[in-house]
Formats: C-alpha cells, structure tokens, sequence
C-alpha cells in the first residue's frame, strides 16, 4: 500500500497517488513524461494554459507525471495532427473544425461559421456530437489514432482588414485569409470574399507581402501574430465561437491506469477553465489595446444578418453532407 512518501514508484502495487493523499494508481506508479504540441508563441495564453497543465500535474504526482510544451515547434494544424498520430507528441490542441476537416467532415457543422450561436451552444455541441465515442471521438480513435479529451474557449471570430467590413458588399472579391478548412472557405467563399486558406505561422507575411488583404479570428489573434502592424480595422462580423480542443495519443492514453487517465482530465479540465476565464476577460482589454495603443478601427456596425444571409447557400449545400442538417444543429442552442 504505497512506499512511505504515497509515490507508488517503488514497489510496483503501492495505491498512493503522487502527493500521498489518495487514490493512486492501479499499475503501481509507473512514470511518464508527456510532449504536448501547441500552434502559438508561449507568450499566449493557449500555450499558457498547457503550462498551467504541466506545472499542475507535475506538482499532484510530485513529479512522476511530467510534461514538456513545444509552442509553435511541431508546424501548423495539420502537422500537430500527424505528430499526435504517429506519437511524435502525446497531446496538442486546436480548433475542433480543423480535426474534424481531417477526421469527420460530417461532423464539421459543429464548428462552421454562423451555425455556433454562443460558447454554451458550441459547449451542447461538442458534448453531443464530438466527445461521446460513438459520434466523431470513435472515429477520430480509429482513423487518427488520438482522442478529444477537452474544449476550451479561444475566442469569438472577428474580420481584420485595410477597411470596413460592414456587409458582404464589402468584402467582395477580397482575398481573405482563412484557416485550412473546407465549412469554412465554402462559407466565405458563398459570401463573395476569395477566400484563401493560409497557415496560421504564415499569416503575417501573407498579409504583409498581399497575399491576402484581409483575414479572420478572434481579438486575441491580433496580438498573437502581430497583425496590428498590418491590418489597420476590426471588423465585428462575430461569425463563429471557436475553440481550442486538446487530443491526447491514444496508446499514450492506453498506456495510463484508470487512475491517472482521471489525474490527466481533471488536471486538464483546470487548465481549460483557466484559459476560459483568461479569455473571457481579456477580450475587452485587448479590444481597448488594440483601437487606444495600436490604432485599429473597431469596426461595430456590422450587419451580421447580411452575412449570414449570405453564407446561406453553403450551409444548405454542406449539410446534405452532414449527420444532421445545419438548421438541427441551430436548434439545439434552445434544448
């Protein structure tokens, strides 16, 4: 029952639980060392909220757990991706539309611009048709050989720009950075801008050289990639409530006892809870910091309606593809 100090490292049977006060784990305290993958600078609080993760779960297992984080080492979404397939990485996170444009595109009205209403709604969503293993997680076990395990907030979607964007008027014909995935150029595209997928570590240079003139994300995304130097407006379209979903490799996961694969969610849940409450205060300071310090236009008079009037056509052609229609997906905001 444990060797003295409750880090079951020793004897291989002992049941404390890294910090001596629980429940430990039923293969004796074996140690691991987890490599996560994160897409943006340390700086950030993305990749913040997985030091949070780290500096966490070393402190409740006294070190038998540990974990090191890669910020912006691994590449793009896809390759982070592909290192968490192949084990390169134990964890990353990103959007879930990049995951399920990879893994599930029948999936992909979960995170398709103007179909999530609210964090809440994208929250039902996620619970209902991401996470349970005989929706999109099964499938992502299966093909991409890694598991979502939990959801964060990373912030409401805006368009940045050289102008106004007030309407679909406006952004007509205007090469218009988008993230790689394919609900997401359909939609804009349908709206009239050319919508342009371009790697999120090339998106500075491709709207400084003109690649794309415009581009979109949450206020945060300004800051995280400089775009203030580059883009003069902000533009409130608020088309869609994204996400940061963290995927753990699935023999790493296998490889974890009953007790620590439940160390590594809670610990993580409290991560993901940090960054949700660092978003959700941030994004009016960054708003202020970005139109007092750096000289952005906040753009509000947006007519979102038009765009989603707009985008209209695409959502009803997608969802012949879909495991529920787009209107079904909208619905589920008022159960």
């Amino acid at each position: 029952n444990g060797n003295g100090n409750g880090n079951g490292n020793g004897n291989g049977n002992g049941n404390g639980n890294g910090n001596g006060n629980g429940n430990g784990n039923g293969n004796g305290g074996e140690e691991y060392s987890l490599t996560i993958g994160s897409l943006f600078a340390r700086e950030t609080s993305d990749t913040q909220m997985f030091f949070e993760f780290a500096e966490s779960i070393e402190e409740k297992t006294d070190g038998r757990i540990t974990a090191e984080v890669l910020p912006q080492q691994i590449g793009g979404g896809e390759d982070n991706l592909d290192a968490t397939a192949n084990g390169t990485i134990d964890m990353h996170g990103q959007s879930v539309a990049t995951i399920a444009n990879a893994y599930g595109p029948e999936y992909g009205f979960v995170a398709t611009p103007f179909i999530p209403q609210d964090w809440d709604h994208h929250v039902k969503m996620w619970e209902t048709y991401i996470e349970p293993m005989e929706e999109f997680n099964g499938q992502l076990v299966e093909d991409g050989n890694q598991r979502a395990i939990g959801t964060g907030i990373n912030g409401v979607r805006h368009v940045t720009s050289n102008k106004p964007i007030r309407t679909p008027e406006d952004i007509e014909g205007v090469a218009m950075r988008v993230p790689q995935i394919t609900t997401w150029t359909n939609v804009w595209d349908a709206i009239g801008a050319d919508a342009t997928p371009v790697a999120f570590d090339e998106l500075y240079q491709s709207l400084e050289t003109g690649v794309v003139q415009a581009s979109e994300g949450p206020i945060s995304q300004v800051f995280d990639a400089s775009l203030h130097e580059v883009q003069t407006h902000f533009s409130l379209t608020g088309h869609i409530p994204t996400d940061t979903t963290v995927t753990i490799n699935e023999e790493t996961w296998q490889s974890c006892s009953d007790e620590d694969k439940e160390l590594v969610q809670t610990t993580l849940d409290e991560a993901l809870e940090w960054v949700n409450e660092t978003k959700r205060t941030n994004e009016a300071d960054l708003m202020q910091r970005a139109e007092e310090e750096e000289g952005m236009t906040i753009v509000e008079d947006v007519d979102r309606q038009a765009f989603v009037e707009g985008g209209q056509s695409a959502l009803e052609s997608m969802s012949d593809d879909w495991i529920v229609g787009y209107q079904e997906a909208i619905d589920l905001a008022d159960e």
